[in-house]
């Protein structure tokens, strides 16, 4: 029998997902290809709460005040990995969780895998840990700071509020490799991070991390960290994507204020002059989506946004039919802190995915496309 080619075998796994999605989603129709909601409609994946993959707290190396439940609700992030099509979670950090372990939802199992355990730790210094043994990073804040690096195959995972004291004291890159579920330590940056946002750069193969003071970049080939810009000012940066048509690192502030890099010509980050109904807030993901070139935000509810880096055009949508996700408790606070890297754009299927709280489902979104040159009238009723 001639062998499966894992080729042939991770697209079997996005056809059954396909297939899967089907199954749940109400909007989509046989006739409909493979995959393809509706545009401007959300699709929830039923059975796909992260709690149901939790640690039990039985001799847990640091449950916290929130426990696992902090991995989601305590500013912690995600990375697409887009060779295999799973979203990488990590998180807790702080005084909220002390928890380090990895989550993964796969896109073709539509399930939720704890990936590895939390590590046991030691305090090293008044409120600063480290883990016991191996080469995993102490649970932190995650923010921004985790991103897919398909030249390695690697999660990178940088900076954040650390478990203990909240300090960024840990300045070491960290690889996850999602194949063998291991981390890897990896060279101290020049200086420490609290808020990171980092995505990767196509172009050069690095990681660019904005931070409030300026931008650094990471070479994961050489293992080395160069000091693209300082006193950027400090304004804590929550959200950021780079436009890679444009060529510009777009990031959202912690007052949900857009400002951006040139990164062929870097020089002091921008103001953005946003033209339209900007007004969604500092809890936003953002992601890039290159078959419009468009920047996409979400803040965990019905509504997303999209950026036109090129003409800095905003067009907020308001996907006002259908199920949807709701972005606030049942007492109207935010259910979690940020989305940060919980928001992704999975290329093979033209959807986003989307997690808010780890006592929710997973979403899949799929984006109205605009037309090319001027707005159509439809795209004008679009743009609410």
């Amino acid at each position: 029998m001639k062998k499966r080619g894992r080729y042939t075998g991770r697209f079997l796994g996005l056809m059954l997902a396909a297939a899967a999605m089907l199954s749940v989603c109400p909007l989509l129709r046989a006739s409909d290809t493979p995959c393809a909601i509706s545009p401007g409609t959300w699709c929830e994946i039923s059975n796909t709460r992260m709690s149901d993959v939790f640690p039990s707290p039985d001799k847990h190396p640091g449950w916290g005040i929130l426990g696992p439940r902090g991995v989601t609700a305590a500013w912690g992030g995600g990375a697409l990995d887009s060779k295999r099509n799973k979203l990488v979670v990590t998180g807790g950090g702080h005084a909220d969780y002390g928890g380090n372990e990895v989550y993964e939802f796969d896109v073709a199992s539509l399930k939720w895998k704890r990936a590895t355990e939390p590590s046991p730790m030691r305090e090293v210094k008044d409120g600063e840990y480290a883990v016991e043994s191996g080469q995993a990073p102490v649970s932190s804040h995650t923010y921004g700071g985790l991103a897919f690096l398909p030249n390695i195959d690697r999660v990178f995972k940088f900076g954040g509020s650390y478990y203990g004291s909240g300090n960024s004291y840990d300045q070491h890159a960290y690889l996850y490799n999602v194949e063998a579920r291991t981390w890897s330590r990896q060279a101290a940056s020049p200086r420490r991070v609290l808020t990171p946002v980092a995505d990767y750069d196509v172009k050069t193969g690095r990681v660019l991390v904005v931070a409030g003071g300026g931008l650094l970049s990471y070479d994961p080939v050489s293992d080395s960290w160069e000091a693209q810009r300082t006193k950027d000012g400090h304004e804590v940066v929550n959200a950021g994507a780079i436009d890679h048509g444009t060529r510009r690192f777009v990031v959202i502030s912690r007052h949900g204020e857009m400002t951006f890099y040139e990164l062929d010509n870097i020089g002091p980050r921008k103001k953005a002059p946003l033209k339209g109904k900007a007004d969604w807030g500092h809890r936003v993901g953002l992601a890039y989506h290159p078959p419009t070139s468009q920047l996409v935000l979400w803040e965990g509810g019905r509504e997303v946004w999209t950026v036109d880096a090129r003409t800095w055009e905003v067009c907020k949508i308001a996907n006002r039919t259908g199920k949807a996700p709701i972005a606030l408790k049942s007492n109207g606070q935010p259910k979690t802190q940020g989305i940060y890297g919980r928001w992704r754009y999975i290329p093979q299927l033209d959807l986003f995915i989307g997690y808010n709280d780890s006592n929710d489902n997973v979403w899949f979104y799929k984006l109205a496309r605009h037309s090319e040159g001027a707005r159509s009238s439809f795209d004008q009723a679009l743009c609410g």
